[in-house]
């Protein structure tokens, strides 16, 4: 868990420098908004999908730990069976113990975010058919690059209209929106461990 956590905070810090170092050769004498794929820009997305698919393992461990000890064996004459081994992030409403508030248990726009696009790529590898980078070029000067992220509804989910899903009239960019996703989601993790812990000390 701790390897996972550290593995998130460098991806987070990969993804920044990845998109700041992106070699961009076209428009560069114009002015206006402008997009390119390749190379690079795969590189830039394999690394965010990474950080989503770290913290959905994050998810998913941190209820493995707060199950384990929930259910921990009294009888230890034999190698006792893990209680957790196929508990998941899904099975979180079977915690008894635990107060959810403030927890990565707790219902929340930012951790179903982090769900539903984790979800979007395990499914269908990517959020975007053409993953493709955004840049603002003003007078022959980049002012901005950016990636945009899938529409999201008030809980998290994806915004989905019959069968199709991936909209971006939000224009959310995840640049800008990562930060604050990050800053949620380990201040959520230490606070779940510390009530995991308190309630560990007091069995």
């Amino acid at each position: 868990l701790q390897n996972r956590v550290n593995s998130s905070k460098d991806i987070f810090i990969q993804f920044y420098i990845q998109l700041g170092n992106h070699h961009i050769e076209h428009h560069l004498k114009d002015t206006g908004v402008f997009w390119t794929t390749g190379g690079e820009t795969n590189l830039i997305f394999s690394i965010i999908n990474h950080f989503f698919a770290t913290n959905y393992a994050i998810l998913d461990l941190v209820t493995k730990v707060a199950f384990q000890l929930e259910n921990m064996p009294s009888d230890y004459s034999q190698w006792p069976k893990i209680k957790s081994e196929k508990i998941v992030y899904g099975d979180k409403n079977k915690l008894n113990e635990i107060d959810f508030q403030n927890t990565l248990f707790e219902e929340s726009k930012t951790i179903k975010t982090i769900v539903s696009l984790r979800h979007e790529l395990i499914h269908n590898a990517t959020w975007e058919s053409l993953q493709k980078m955004f840049y603002h070029v003003e007078n022959g000067i980049i002012k901005e690059k950016f990636i945009f992220q899938p529409d999201t509804n008030e809980n998290g989910t994806l915004v989905k209209v019959k069968n199709r899903k991936r909209f971006y009239s939000q224009g959310i960019k995840i640049n800008e929106s990562l930060p604050e996703i990050c800053t949620f989601f380990w201040e959520s993790t230490l606070n779940t461990l510390k009530k995991i812990n308190e309630i560990n000390y007091m069995a």
